[in-house]
């Protein structure tokens, strides 16, 4: 697959060109369309939410999905660390000024300390690509984290998206997730595609549960959207 947002980032950062976008479109059949300017944003430019995962992100951080370094920036610590699966977005990271990054997915990463925060944020949960990989996902990331440490990460929950039917009634999958998604995205010539989840609080909530996981909702934004501590 074509790194995408590396390809993007790397043309915003030698252009600083605004008009430049990502299309997106997913298996539900919806077309949006992300400015690449926006994977450089300030602390000025971020949603609340974002605002809040910072806040609270304390400790030694380990971001995952850190793209080019826009929130290890802000958070401004020798003490935080990032993966990215984009090495182009790797690349522009240390060139930004952020140190301790480097490439990986969240599946092939390994290192030998822990951390006491692990961050994933814009719908950082849906790394996990599915409802039912989703504990495995929590599991593997636990292993990182050092006693009393906690994962911050966000999600929406996608059922506003569904038609609702004259009885009142929602059509929802019959053989999945609703959340479970497959996303399309599109740069100029790059394309590529993988699986994403969109899960609500109250499904997370289960999940944490069945892991013996202590989870807290610490924000809500429009749209479903929330923020979670999730606590082993």
């Amino acid at each position: 697959m074509d790194d995408v947002f590396g390809t993007a980032a790397r043309d915003y950062f030698i252009t600083k060109n605004k008009n430049l976008i990502i299309e997106t479109r997913s298996s539900l059949g919806d077309e949006d369309e992300i400015p690449v300017y926006y994977l450089f944003r300030s602390r000025g430019e971020m949603p609340p939410l974002e605002i809040k995962a910072l806040e609270v992100s304390k400790g030694a951080v380990l971001e995952i999905g850190c793209g080019v370094g826009s929130h290890l920036l802000e958070l401004n610590s020798l003490d935080c660390f990032g993966i990215d699966s984009s090495p182009i977005s790797i690349e522009i990271a240390k060139k930004r000024g952020v140190q301790n990054v480097k490439v990986s997915t969240w599946q092939d990463y390994f290192c030998d300390r822990k951390f006491d925060s692990i961050l994933l944020l814009m719908n950082g949960l849906g790394l996990a690509g599915s409802l039912q990989k989703l504990p495995d996902f929590l599991l593997h990331l636990s292993k990182y984290l050092l006693s009393g440490g906690s994962i911050i990460a966000d999600s929406s929950d996608i059922n506003y998206l569904f038609e609702e039917e004259d009885d009142g009634g929602v059509w929802m999958p019959a053989t999945a997730y609703y959340g479970d998604l497959t996303y399309s995205i599109n740069y100029q010539e790059s394309r590529s595609q993988f699986d994403w989840l969109f899960v609500s609080f109250e499904e997370l909530l289960k999940v944490c549960v069945t892991l013996g996981f202590k989870c807290e909702r610490i924000f809500e934004a429009e749209n479903n959207h929330y923020l979670a501590r999730i606590t082993p």
